[in-house]
């Protein structure tokens, strides 16, 4: 079951930013050349392998156990590895990081704080800290998401600022501005259903389900396809 649900996650995962505005904005802020990079909450690899490209090394941890053996699976980077692991209780690695990722991971941890406090620990001297969150957007308006999920976003994100304040970060905001994709109604439904499984506050999946598909009917394209823009803040930290 769980390893069934990261690979719908990879799937989805994959028709996020084929154009790959997300990495193209990342690198206007963040030199990866000959930098060691620490990806936090990489799931099953998404933003790790788009990083790899570009980064000396990087290591990419989960505590999704799941997640991790697919990302390993799919690894075709040298200079890539992949960790299971809790973000408040990281491994001694064999080095400091001179970027480390939260990518959209920050969100759903239990304690931000203690989570930024251990990525402060792990960064060197002149290092950044990058944090993805999600904004409250075009896809998450049509995804139904629970006004909860958004409180939490909201407080670790505070909390995350004021950590990294408090160690004399200087903090620059930005967006990101992207897109899913599907293939058809259809591709998008059968990629996105899995989340009103998931969800612990949607009562009815049927209804979850078929109020998505007719909003997305009325998106769809000459070619049939679904494009549904999605907005990412930015925080990046520098020491």
């Amino acid at each position: 079951m769980y390893f069934n649900f990261s690979k719908q996650y990879n799937e989805w995962a994959s028709c996020y930013d084929p154009m790959q505005k997300e990495i193209k904005k990342l690198r206007q802020f963040i030199d990866l050349k000959d930098k060691r990079v620490l990806d936090i909450g990489c799931g099953t690899g998404r933003l790790t392998f788009r990083l790899a490209k570009y980064a000396e090394n990087i290591i990419g941890i989960d505590n999704d156990y799941f997640a991790i053996t697919l990302a390993r699976a799919l690894n075709e980077f040298k200079n890539t590895s992949f960790e299971h692991c809790d973000a408040i209780k990281l491994p001694i690695f064999p080095h400091k990081f001179d970027v480390i990722f939260f990518s959209w991971s920050l969100n759903y941890m239990a304690d931000a704080c203690a989570a930024i406090k251990e990525a402060v620990v792990q960064l060197s001297e002149h290092g950044q800290i990058v944090i993805m969150y999600t904004a409250k957007g075009d896809y998450e308006n049509l995804m139904q998401d629970s006004s909860d999920n958004e409180t939490i976003l909201c407080e670790n994100y505070d909390v995350a600022t004021r950590e990294l304040q408090k160690n004399n970060f200087t903090l620059r905001h930005d967006e990101i501005d992207s897109e899913f994709v599907f293939s058809s109604v259809d591709d998008a439904v059968d990629k996105n259903e899995f989340f009103f499984k998931v969800d612990k506050n949607v009562k009815n999946y049927d209804v979850c389900v078929k109020n998505f598909r007719v909003a997305l009917q009325n998106r769809a394209a000459i070619d049939g396809s679904i494009s549904i823009d999605d907005k990412v803040k930015l925080l990046i930290a520098r020491r």
